[in-house]
Protein backbone atom coordinates (compact mmCIF):
# COMPACT_ATOMS: atom_id res chain seq x y z
CA UNK A 1 0.00 0.00 0.00
CA UNK A 2 0.98 3.28 -0.82
CA UNK A 3 0.92 6.66 -0.79
CA UNK A 4 2.35 9.26 -3.64
CA UNK A 5 3.06 12.75 -2.55
CA UNK A 6 3.27 15.36 -5.78
CA UNK A 7 0.32 15.09 -7.99
CA UNK A 8 2.28 16.74 -10.62
CA UNK A 9 3.46 16.00 -14.12
CA UNK A 10 5.97 12.77 -12.30
CA UNK A 11 3.43 11.74 -9.37
CA UNK A 12 1.14 11.04 -13.19
CA UNK A 13 3.85 9.01 -14.70
CA UNK A 14 4.52 6.89 -11.54
CA UNK A 15 0.24 6.46 -11.53
CA UNK A 16 0.28 5.48 -14.41
CA UNK A 17 2.94 2.46 -14.22
CA UNK A 18 1.47 1.54 -11.02
CA UNK A 19 -1.93 0.82 -11.51
CA UNK A 20 -1.15 -1.35 -14.22
CA UNK A 21 1.63 -3.63 -11.38
CA UNK A 22 -0.61 -6.44 -9.84
CA UNK A 23 -0.38 -6.56 -5.80
CA UNK A 24 -0.02 -2.20 -6.06
CA UNK A 25 -2.63 0.16 -3.92
CA UNK A 26 -2.38 3.39 -3.59
CA UNK A 27 -4.38 4.42 -0.38
CA UNK A 28 -3.10 8.41 -0.46
CA UNK A 29 -2.34 10.90 -3.49
CA UNK A 30 -1.60 14.15 -1.69
CA UNK A 31 -0.72 17.30 -3.33
CA UNK A 32 -1.05 21.45 -1.99
CA UNK A 33 -3.71 21.30 -4.61
CA UNK A 34 -6.17 19.11 -3.31
CA UNK A 35 -8.44 19.71 -6.82
CA UNK A 36 -5.32 18.19 -8.36
CA UNK A 37 -4.90 14.99 -5.83
CA UNK A 38 -8.29 14.45 -6.38
CA UNK A 39 -8.50 14.48 -10.52
CA UNK A 40 -5.51 12.25 -9.54
CA UNK A 41 -7.43 9.60 -7.57
CA UNK A 42 -10.14 9.63 -10.07
CA UNK A 43 -7.82 8.67 -12.92
CA UNK A 44 -7.18 4.95 -11.23
CA UNK A 45 -10.04 4.66 -9.12
CA UNK A 46 -11.81 2.09 -11.61
CA UNK A 47 -8.26 0.19 -11.67
CA UNK A 48 -7.37 -2.57 -8.49
CA UNK A 49 -4.86 -0.39 -7.55
CA UNK A 50 -6.85 3.07 -7.04
CA UNK A 51 -10.01 0.97 -4.79
CA UNK A 52 -9.96 3.18 -1.84
CA UNK A 53 -7.79 5.85 -2.89
CA UNK A 54 -8.11 9.03 -0.77
CA UNK A 55 -6.69 12.77 -1.56
CA UNK A 56 -5.37 15.26 0.60
CA UNK A 57 -3.32 18.68 1.41
CA UNK A 58 -1.72 16.95 4.51
CA UNK A 59 1.20 15.00 3.47
CA UNK A 60 1.67 13.97 7.05
CA UNK A 61 -2.08 12.78 7.14
CA UNK A 62 -0.82 9.84 4.09
CA UNK A 63 2.48 9.16 5.41
CA UNK A 64 1.58 8.82 9.08
CA UNK A 65 -1.29 6.22 8.00
CA UNK A 66 -0.45 2.59 9.34
CA UNK A 67 -1.67 1.19 6.44
CA UNK A 68 1.01 2.91 4.12
CA UNK A 69 4.19 0.77 3.74
CA UNK A 70 5.92 3.19 0.88
CA UNK A 71 5.90 6.66 0.01
CA UNK A 72 6.63 8.06 -3.37
CA UNK A 73 8.39 11.36 -3.08
CA UNK A 74 7.57 13.60 -6.00
CA UNK A 75 7.27 16.82 -5.06
CA UNK A 76 9.19 19.75 -6.21
CA UNK A 77 13.12 19.31 -4.90
CA UNK A 78 12.88 21.80 -2.29
CA UNK A 79 10.30 19.88 -0.92
CA UNK A 80 11.85 16.44 -1.37
CA UNK A 81 13.22 16.43 2.24
CA UNK A 82 10.64 17.39 4.52
CA UNK A 83 8.23 14.86 3.35
CA UNK A 84 11.35 11.86 2.67
CA UNK A 85 12.05 12.14 6.69
CA UNK A 86 8.28 12.63 7.73
CA UNK A 87 8.08 9.39 5.91
CA UNK A 88 11.17 7.54 7.08
CA UNK A 89 10.07 8.99 10.45
CA UNK A 90 7.13 7.02 10.40
CA UNK A 91 9.37 4.00 9.38
CA UNK A 92 8.04 3.68 5.48
CA UNK A 93 10.12 2.50 2.63
CA UNK A 94 10.85 5.51 0.65
CA UNK A 95 11.14 6.44 -3.48
CA UNK A 96 12.70 10.01 -4.04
Amino acid sequence: TLAIVGAGAFGTRYLDSLRRLPGIRIKWICDLELERAEAACQTIVSSTAGQGCQATVDFQQAVSDPEVDGVIVVTPEQAHRAVAVAALDCRKHVIV
